[in-house]
């Protein structure tokens, strides 16, 4: 007779026991394909969401006239951070105000909603002279632009020709709206001064 009492609750006892241990096991298997999912989910943001062949892109101002115009061989976009990679990015300056200056360098990255362009490798940039200004050539392996502003600036090496003068140094500073230029150290080179 008292076998019986104590087999009524063993039975409910393991019920109870294999239901805890079944929902433990679920709840294991969930964690454990969560952690294996997340980074296969990183790496999916983390990778271009689509890219462009042989593209050009106009940028209007705010009176619906071209203010410049970037184009490439080769447009990779990236969702994680709205960033873009470029292969062969030229920007050429297109306001009728402003005197023209086209960049050209291996590569480029644009980012924080396009208003910096990050230029990378045989960077190179040209103005023809103009009545306004003379005649302007750099060469660098890296300039940062900033095509709103219409502003570029580097912290390495650069090699100017500008007018009939050469200079060379490190970091420069130059707006292209204002005709600001500065070179930060180590300059060196002929000046010219400009036919009156």
């Amino acid at each position: 007779m008292n076998a019986l009492p104590g087999g009524r609750f063993r039975l409910p006892l393991l019920m109870v026991l294999a239901l805890g241990l079944a929902v433990g096991s679920f709840w294991l298997l969930e964690i454990l394909h969560k952690d294996r999912g997340a980074p296969e989910s990183t790496a999916a943001r983390s990778a271009p969401d689509y890219y462009v062949q042989k593209f050009e892109f106009i940028r209007m101002n705010e009176n619906g006239q071209p203010r410049y115009r970037i184009s490439g061989a080769k447009l990779l976009h990236y969702p994680l951070d709205n960033s873009s990679e470029i292969e062969a990015p030229v920007i050429n300056q297109l306001q009728k105000d402003k005197p023209p200056m086209m960049i050209r360098a291996d590569r480029a990255r644009i980012e924080d909603e396009n208003s910096k362009t990050h230029m990378h490798g045989n960077v190179v940039v040209d103005r023809p002279a103009t009545p306004m200004a003379q005649y302007f050539h750099l060469e660098s392996e890296y300039l940062l632009v900033l095509p709103d502003e219409d502003i570029v600036e580097t912290d390495q090496p650069v090699h100017i020709l500008f007018g009939q003068s050469v200079l060379d140094g490190t970091g420069m500073y130059a707006n292209n709206a204002t005709r600001e230029f500065r070179l930060a150290s180590r300059v060196h080179g002929t000046y010219r001064a400009p036919p009156r």
